[in-house]
């Protein structure tokens, strides 16, 4: 499987199905790039800081959850 969201799902599915217990989202802690970060509208998305800074992530995040439906 060679995509990423698609692992994480399986991984989460098969975490519920077989044990039955739900994934820590802290699990991802383990990868020490991997950064959570919220819009202003509470949404949550992951950006690695090997590739970009937290505000350029920050700004992207706010494009894609407020300024872009506002610029159509």
């Amino acid at each position: 499987m060679n995509d990423p969201c698609a692992t994480i799902a399986t991984m989460v599915r098969n975490e519920s199905r077989v044990y039955p217990q739900p994934t820590n989202i802290e699990l991802f802690a383990e990868f020490k790039d991997i950064q959570l970060i919220h819009a202003s509208t509470d949404a949550r998305y992951l950006y690695s800081n090997l590739y970009m800074d937290e505000d350029y992530a920050r700004s992207l995040v706010e494009w894609e959850e407020v300024e872009r439906e506002e610029n159509p």
